[in-house]
């Protein structure tokens, strides 16, 4: 049996960091990779614009981040407001990641497990 490949919409990447927007069954899936900090800002409407298009329910996978800044948390709050049903379906962190959740008391991003 077949299964379809996830098609790239759109891949945002510096020296450091890496974002990619992938559709698959339905689903937008957000994959953050590297060092995810203020460089990335400047670009990161153009993967809430393809978000926001697509309608579809959205998956962010945060577990290949090195670094998670400030900017970071932000551009998980403006995947939120773009969602078609304005939350993360799925968020699958590391510790580096998880620290910044926690300490910044981050359950407005109403997660759904």
């Amino acid at each position: 049996m077949d299964h379809p490949q996830p098609t790239t919409r759109f891949d945002l990447s510096d020296d450091y960091g890496h974002v990619s927007v992938l559709r698959h069954g339905g689903r937008i899936r957000v994959l953050f990779a590297g060092e995810i900090d203020h460089r990335l800002l400047d670009r990161f409407p153009q993967v809430v614009t393809a978000v926001r298009e697509a309608r579809e329910p959205v998956d962010v996978d945060c577990s290949e981040v090195s670094f998670f800044g400030a900017a970071g948390l932000r551009m998980l709050f403006e995947l939120k407001h773009a969602a078609a049903d304005k939350r993360l379906a799925t968020l699958a962190t590391n510790d580096r990641v998880e620290l910044v959740l926690q300490a910044l008391d981050t359950s407005d991003l109403t997660l759904a497990y």
